[in-house]
């Protein structure tokens, strides 16, 4: 029982000519594959721009790919419509980032999270408020039924995000897509909300996909990690391995650029750009990192790097030594 992407590949016209024939194209997702596991987080990062949040649209069945696949536990989610389609969405829930604007802000806390038991037919119409009140004692927001009549701005910005991670349980889902869950609260509030999904998890046994580009929320929280640039994974493994020992230069920069409250804290070991991404334009020939990339070779200019195996994790760089390729990018499971 999985959520799997395939090499999946999403591009978009982003100029066109007089005549409206494409003249750019650009790849927002470019053969990605990866595997979310029950009871396990799966963590896309990288900066803005990489491609993460297409994955999660991908994944969620939002947006068809132009090329590979989205099975859930075996089915192949371009296949379904209509009932068949209902049917998978209901176990592959998301959260997304602001829940000031996920939740309608005229619709009372009650009727916005019995809504998807509504519309997926589930339960007897006088259960639904007693199952939305012990979902919400299931995330560590406790009600009573007269608070299902509020409106969610009488609530503060983490029981917001609570209320929004219960009306994705609600239904029971076997995965969750966490679209930047935490990103739009403070600190505190951000270790309690992940304390929560740590919990759900180990309870529930259910699937996160974690949409982040916070590394300090993915070491928390994550199992496995795929690091993107442009829409391509260039470092994909476990999270102790990709985090603690990272290979590809990208990583390596993403990590430096990571605030450190010591003063003793080690120095940057990179010197790449993290901040001003390259056009997206600019042609595809050689490694897309080149531009921002102090290791870069001429090898880097005309040779675009496969993903490959280096220890425990998947590397797409030419200066990575000791490296084989893999038929697949995904590190776990049998696609």
């Amino acid at each position: 029982m999985t959520l799997v992407g395939r090499d999946l590949v999403k591009a978009y016209v982003i100029e066109r000519s007089i005549f409206g024939r494409p003249r750019a194209v650009r790849k927002a997702v470019d053969d990605v594959s990866l595997v979310v596991e029950p009871g396990r987080t799966f963590a896309l990062v990288g900066e803005s721009g990489s491609g993460k949040t297409t994955t999660a649209e991908l994944m969620l069945g939002l947006n068809r790919p132009d090329a590979g696949s989205v099975t859930v536990d075996g089915a192949d989610l371009g296949s379904f419509s209509g009932r068949q389609l209902r049917e998978v969405r209901r176990n592959v829930q998301v959260v997304f980032q602001d829940p000031a604007s996920a939740l309608d802000p005229t619709q009372r806390v009650g009727s916005a999270l019995s809504e998807p038991l509504a519309i997926h037919r589930s339960g007897a119409r006088s259960s639904r408020r007693q199952t939305v009140l012990e979902t919400l004692d299931l995330v560590g927001l406790p009600l009573q039924p007269r608070d299902l009549d509020r409106y969610p701005a009488e609530f503060s910005g983490g029981q917001r995000q609570r209320l929004a991670i219960a009306r994705a349980l609600v239904l029971r889902p076997r995965y969750l897509v966490l679209d930047e869950p935490v990103s739009a609260l403070d600190v505190s509030t951000q270790a309690r909300v992940l304390t929560t999904l740590r919990d759900l998890q180990a309870e529930t046994g259910v699937g996160y996909l974690l949409i982040s580009h916070d590394l300090s929320v993915v070491r928390q929280v994550a199992d496995d990690v795929a690091v993107m640039y442009r829409g391509k994974v260039v470092e994909q493994g476990s999270a102790n391995d990709v985090l603690g020992s990272p290979r590809h230069p990208y990583t390596h920069a993403l990590l430096d650029a990571v605030p450190r409250l010591s003063a003793r804290s080690r120095q940057p070991t990179f010197s790449g750009d993290v901040v001003e991404s390259p056009d997206a334009t600019q042609s595809s020939e050689g490694c897309a990192y080149r531009p921002r990339c102090p290791l870069s070779t001429d090898r880097c200019a005309h040779e675009v790097p496969e993903l490959r195996v280096v220890g425990d994790a998947a590397v797409a760089c030419h200066n990575v030594l000791n490296a084989v390729p893999v038929a697949s990018p995904t590190m776990r499971g049998d696609l």
